[in-house]
């Protein structure tokens, strides 16, 4: 764990992350946003929808990928008019890709070719 006074809860310093899905959700532009709004202290959806101008249903759906994924995980949840609300933080500092491979030209594609190819296609 980290000993730095952010963000403000415990996270684990890198996260080797291999599945093909969880490549998907942190290439996506507006989920590494969502990620890299996440280093300094952690946040309710709402705050997240505020802080990049989305629609608050928008960005539930994006950070539940995230969560899906591995990557993000409530850190704490406060009591709001009935009901609990989440805060979301990283699982680690820094996220790295283990475990796959850039194949040569004319081979078949790895998982990490291939989930960047479907990311970069939901973009366009």
């Amino acid at each position: 764990m980290s000993s730095s006074r952010f963000p403000d809860y415990p996270l684990e310093e890198i996260q080797v992350v291999e599945e093909p899905q969880t490549i998907k959700a942190i290439f996506d532009p507006l989920r590494g946003l969502l990620l890299e709004l996440l280093l300094e202290r952690a946040a309710s959806v709402q705050e997240l929808a505020a802080a990049v101008g989305r629609p608050k249903s928008s960005v539930a759906h994006h950070v539940k990928v995230l969560h899906e994924a591995g990557v993000m995980k409530v850190v704490r949840t406060r009591p709001v008019r009935g009901r609990e609300e989440a805060f979301y933080g990283r699982t680690a500092r820094l996220f790295t890709v283990g475990g796959t491979r850039l194949s040569p030209a004319g081979v078949t594609p790895g998982s990490f070719e291939t989930a960047s190819w479907d990311a970069a296609a939901g973009v366009r």
